[in-house]
């Protein structure tokens, strides 16, 4: 703004080590914790309840429709499902699909109904 004096080097924080770099404890942490057991667990739970909403309806369930992928988000933000769970089936249902054959909602109908309820994009 006019009459402010413009930030220096002298006004950045000071880093050291311990800004820059990860301790061993929490490097073995982060390291124990991406095996994936619990998400892999989690994302064939949500594949099997996904798998049997699919039968239910008449759908397929792999590789699934767009149409089919948000038609279920729907049934579950209808059940007024939590946001880390809604966000949690989408992505188990999508990275289980084929690479050329993910669904991907393109349609601003599609968008904001992912959107409205967990404030994802919808597209990723």
């Amino acid at each position: 703004m006019p009459g402010e004096t413009l930030p220096t080097a002298a006004d950045q924080p000071t880093y050291t080590e311990r800004d820059l770099y990860l301790s061993p404890e929490t490097a073995e942490r982060l390291k124990a914790y991406a095996d994936g057991h619990n998400t892999n667990k989690n994302y064939r739970s949500q594949r099997g309840i996904f798998e049997r909403w699919c039968d239910d309806m008449g759908r397929v369930a792999r590789p699934c429709t767009t149409a089919t992928y948000i038609e279920y988000v729907a049934s579950v933000i209808a059940r007024e499902a939590s946001r880390n769970t809604i966000a949690a089936q989408m992505s188990a249902i999508r990275t289980w699909m084929p690479d050329d054959k993910k669904p991907v909602p393109r349609s601003p109908a599609a968008c904001s109904t992912t959107t409205a309820r967990t404030g994802a994009s919808g597209t990723g």
